[in-house]
């Protein structure tokens, strides 16, 4: 765990410090773009069904869905070959999911480098 022994004021960043080599490999935009996917775009969702309310489809989806959705765009949606993914973010404790994200991603780069291009030098992010 990193110690500010200079001035500190009110401010909740954390500093860090990587070195790479050039762009991001194949490999490592391949591993960023699955981690986003499976993370930050959502689970999948079942179809509504004809006539669903918000209510009914919510218990069914196993998540809360918002009084503002409207459940007619939700269906159009569907008839037009799309499938639903629904997810929640926590603002109570966003900025430890904030640092979670970069670390996240950094630890991709790093395992997805033979160790030539990319490296984490003055990571932590937790003060």
């Amino acid at each position: 765990m990193k110690i500010r022994t200079d001035f500190v004021s009110n401010s909740s960043s954390s500093s860090f410090i990587l070195a790479k080599k050039g762009g991001l490999s194949d490999k490592q935009k391949e591993a960023i773009i699955r981690y986003i996917e499976e993370e930050m775009l959502g689970k999948p969702l079942p179809p509504v069904e004809d006539g669903e309310e918000r209510e009914d489809y919510s218990d069914r989806a196993g998540c809360w869905i918002s009084y503002n959705v409207d459940m007619e765009e939700l269906r159009k949606a569907q008839q037009e070959g799309l499938t639903l993914y629904g997810g929640t973010v926590d603002f109570e404790c966003c900025d430890y999911h904030y640092s979670e994200i970069f670390q996240r991603i950094w630890d991709i780069m790093e395992k997805e480098d033979d160790g030539s291009n990319f490296r984490q030098i003055d990571t932590d992010l937790s003060y």
